[in-house]
């Protein structure tokens, strides 16, 4: 079954001049809305727009938290296989490298926890502070 893809084929090319494109930015930033491209289609379609109530230092928070998230995601698959393999492997020689591996993942874990928590600890002191 395919899929009814609205595409848009139509372009409109407009040119403005710096205080008119910085007033249309301006507007746009006080939106929700972060594609410039969709923030003008809805103007000339009249659909509601919601207005920004992004605190950025929050928008900060959470690009930083999700790269922490991916970073700790990586490292635990890594941990998890390393671990299956060690519980799998009979022979000694293997055991002591992927012992090695498990201890420098083991590290890796440690490191990015204590990021984390040093992050979260200046992120926790800056909103108190406000």
């Amino acid at each position: 079954m395919k899929e009814n893809k609205n595409n848009k084929t139509k372009m409109i090319f407009v040119r403005l001049e710096e205080a008119e494109y910085d007033t249309l930015i301006n507007r746009q930033k006080k939106t929700t809305e972060r594609n410039l491209s969709a923030y003008i289609r809805k103007i000339l379609a009249g659909k509601p727009m919601i207005k920004s109530v992004q605190n950025e230092s929050l928008h900060e928070v959470i690009v930083t938290l999700s790269l922490l998230q991916k970073d700790l995601n990586g490292i635990g698959n890594n941990y998890n296989q390393m671990v299956k393999r060690l519980h799998t492997t009979d022979k000694i020689p293997e055991i002591k490298v992927w012992m090695q591996h498990y201890l420098d993942e083991r590290q890796h874990i440690i490191d990015a926890t204590i990021t984390l928590k040093e992050y979260l600890d200046k992120t926790a002191q800056k909103w108190l502070q406000e």
